[in-house]
Formats: structure tokens, sequence, C-alpha cells
């Protein structure tokens, strides 16, 4: 029985992804800083940088994947793609 979870894809196993995270790409969140364009003040106070996150747009899209109907969290960029080559 551990051998056939093994073998399924690892889009079909549940609970195996984040959940901010594409499961075609592989996108997650990313980090970078904020930074404020303050021009006045003394040097401590001029452009303070905060840290922040940059989340990832995950959408739950069904695709038929050979006439199975298959639930993927999947980034608006990757069904963005996967519209424009089934075209």
């Amino acid at each position: 029985m551990a051998g056939a979870i093994l073998a399924a894809p690892v889009f079909l196993v549940k609970g195996l992804y984040l959940m901010a995270k594409c499961q075609v790409c592989g996108k997650k969140t990313g980090f970078g800083r904020n930074i404020r364009h303050q021009h006045s003040g003394r040097w401590e106070r001029k452009a303070p940088k905060t840290n922040r996150k940059f989340k990832v747009n995950i959408q739950n899209k069904t695709f038929i994947i050979a006439g199975v109907p298959i639930r993927l969290k999947i980034c608006t960029r990757c069904i963005r793609t996967t519209t424009k080559n089934r075209v």
C-alpha cells in the first residue's frame, strides 16, 4: 500500500504542498524590503527599510488529465501559460 502512494504522481498525494506554493512551477512566497522615500530628517530616519513578503497569486483550478479531473493549486502565470499552450 505504501508503494502505491509513492508511485502516484506528486500532485495527486494530498497534503504534500504548502498553501502558498504553485504545484506546477514551484513558485512560493518571496521576501524583500519596503523602502520609504523620506527625504528629510536625520540620517537614521531618512529611508528606513522594513521586511515584507511577496505572496504568490495561487488559484484552485481543475484540469482534465487523461480523462481524470485533477484539482491543482496553481499560480496565475501558469494558468496563462497552460491556456496559451492549449489553443
